[in-house]
């Protein structure tokens, strides 16, 4: 039964029904969540109210974050494929306007239904047919997606628009649960909090506030605030808004509502007190028992179990704010995906979370740099390239000296296309007084964030790193392998020179082919190569170097290889976009030095020039190439 047809009553079961089944299948499967949840009746509100249609003439629905549509996908005719999300060749976790029409844009970044929503309504008015100028343009906007800049300089633009007599039916819905991943932070929250206090009532034409809204000021009708789960409110709230537009009681069509949700709605009522608080253990949690909310071990968890580079950074750069007074973290509301928390609690006066604000993120590192400090700039390597002009004009033309740390660097997995952190390499190579560094393992890692923050090391520095776990430290209390401690870093064997690389098979005189590795592809390399010298065909045939940098390239090293004559093919290996990536570098080096004509072959693997979509980490290293049984099979082809 459709939507349209159902009573009050059957709604609120609907609700209940929608709540219960992505519970069940997310519970299994893993995914986002929390923001999900806390729109449950907004979605069902939406869907009996307007018309989503996905036609041209049908009204028009762009979700921010993508991750709050779980519930219009399954509204859309998705529910058969749901069990499939974010599952490779099955369903995005966000929007895309690929996978289906309902879906009216693609929003897996934050931040840019109002910019696009906008778009769609000004086009609306250049139509010649009345149903596209009168159809509805919504934004719904939350989950920490409002503390960005791009929202405002869209919002800034409505004014134009009235100006020019373009006048198309938008309503922009806040959605305010008071968290991204973690709470959300500034100025905004505040007024959020007064806002939520000036409620919306029904036939009542004395809907004023005393406090002034800031979409107000921006030439938009506010219309106060209503909780967001109150299915009744939210439909009288709708009817009354269409009802007023088609009487044309507003001079200005552009209308602002705020709605009180709570991230994880109906998840906690299954969960432990503890879990109850935890409102970004909700976000994207792995597979969970429903009842009591605990976290079920995966299959591989009889395998053994390693540091996260993502703890491996935290714990690291804890200790080194011990020992080094300058060193400050900046995060755009990524500190526990970031691992910076265990930094917050030991220096809380050290860490900035400047919310979903990645160039204010960067240009307010750049501030800190000039006064001596020495930023850690942690930003996820999808929402790096959000900052693009701030690193180039801002730090690098400045020749100042800020760390990034450029977390979920390489294939990311489940989330998909709009997540993969893959052009991180490419798109800085070409910045000047900027080093590359990418690190094998775990205990690299730790030597190149020691190393960036020496004194004697002046330039700014990207150290990328991947999502998930390392490959030397296990994550036991038994183990005998452990991050090294800052006194051992200091110790002249741990220390890294930049722009040197590291051997980890020489080439001799018998080598045929080498492996320049950059980053965690190495592993693979390393994996590959001990399983082909099984055969002794293969033996002594292979030599490996983990490159360690991609900017500056160890030449010293790379001509040292070349002089040994039997070597014809060399392969290069990266997780990063192949087009201007390390294989490129690589390559001009090779040109630049006349070696290309000696050689048989250089191949290069790396992400092909395709988007990547969802899948397993495992299944996309295949796709790529990058994988140990890939690299096997393409080193036979040369030996």
């Amino acid at each position: 039964m459709s939507i349209k047809n159902l009573t009050l009553t059957e709604l609120k079961e609907k609700c209940q029904e929608l709540r219960h089944f992505i519970i069940e299948h997310v519970a299994q499967n893993g995914g986002h969540l929390g923001a999900t949840l806390g729109v449950i009746e907004l979605t069902i509100a939406l869907h009996k109210a307007f018309s989503f249609l996905g036609t041209e003439q049908s009204d028009k629905l762009v979700w921010d974050v993508g991750h709050q549509a779980y519930a219009h996908k399954i509204l859309t005719n998705r529910k058969n494929k749901f069990h499939t999300i974010r599952k490779q060749n099955g369903l995005s976790g966000f929007p895309s306007i690929k996978e289906s029409k309902f879906d009216d844009f693609g929003t897996g970044h934050s931040s840019t239904s109002i910019s696009a929503i906008l778009g769609m309504a000004v086009a609306s008015q250049f139509s010649q047919d009345e149903s596209i100028k009168n159809r509805w343009h919504i934004a719904v906007i939350g989950d920490g997606a409002f503390t960005a800049g791009l929202p405002f300089e869209a919002l800034n633009n409505i004014q134009n628009n009235i100006e020019n007599g373009i006048q198309p039916n938008v309503l922009i819905i806040l959605n305010d649960n008071g968290m991204s991943i973690d709470e959300n932070v500034g100025t905004l929250k505040s007024h959020f909090e007064e806002l939520s206090k000036q409620k919306w009532k029904k036939e009542n034409s004395e809907n004023t506030f005393s406090i002034p809204s800031i979409f107000e000021f921006f030439g938009g009708n506010f219309h106060g605030s209503i909780d967001g789960h109150n299915l009744e409110t939210l439909l009288d709230f709708f009817d009354e808004l269409k009802q007023n537009t088609n009487q044309n009681l507003y001079t200005n069509k552009v209308h602002f509502l705020h709605i009180k949700t709570i991230k994880g709605k109906g998840i906690i009522e299954n969960a432990n007190s503890e879990l109850e608080s935890k409102y970004n253990s909700w976000h994207a949690p792995a597979k969970f028992e429903t009842k009591t909310g605990q976290l079920i071990k995966s299959e591989s968890s009889t395998k053994k179990s390693f540091l996260k580079f993502q703890d491996v950074f935290g714990k690291t750069i804890t200790q080194l704010a011990k020992q080094n007074s300058k060193i400050i973290a900046v995060t755009p509301a990524m500190a526990s995906g970031s691992s910076l928390l265990e930094m917050q609690k030991e220096f809380p006066n050290r860490i900035f979370d400047v919310g979903i604000a990645e160039q204010h993120a960067v240009t307010f590192s750049a501030g800190l740099a000039t006064q001596k400090i020495i930023p850690f700039c942690v930003i996820y390597s999808t929402f790096l390239q959000r900052s693009y002009d701030q690193i180039i004009h801002d730090v690098c033309v400045q020749e100042l000296k800020v760390i990034f740390c450029i977390d979920r660097a390489g294939l990311v997995g489940a989330d998909g296309a709009t997540h993969q952190g893959v052009y991180d390499i490419a798109f800085l190579r070409a910045i000047p007084n900027l080093v590359l560094a990418a690190p094998m393992d775990e205990i690299e890692f730790q030597k190149m964030l020691f190393a960036a923050q020496l004194e004697k090391n002046k330039t700014s520095f990207a150290i990328r790193y991947p999502r998930g776990e390392g490959f030397l430290l296990e994550n036991n209390e038994e183990s005998k392998e452990r991050l090294l401690s800052i006194n051992e870093l200091e110790e002249s064997e741990n220390k890294i020179e930049i722009g040197k690389a590291r051997s980890i098979k020489k080439a001799n005189n018998q080598t045929q082919i080498v492996i320049l590795s950059y980053g965690i592809t190495g592993n693979f390399a390393k994996e590959a190569i001990e399983v082909l010298e099984n055969n002794q065909d293969f033996q002594n045939k292979i030599a490996h170097y983990d490159m360690r940098f991609c900017k500056p390239l160890d030449e010293d090293i790379l001509h040292h290889i070349l002089e040994f004559k039997n070597i014809k093919n060399i392969i290069t290996i990266e997780d990063g976009s192949k087009i201007g990536g390390f294989g490129g570098a690589i390559l001009e080096f090779l040109n630049k030095n006349n070696y290309l004509q000696r050689l048989d072959k250089v191949k290069v693997l790396g992400v092909p020039d395709s988007i990547i979509s969802q899948a397993t980490q495992q299944e996309q290293y295949n796709f790529c190439g990058i994988s140990t049984e890939s690299i096997i099979n393409t080193i036979s082809l040369y030996i």
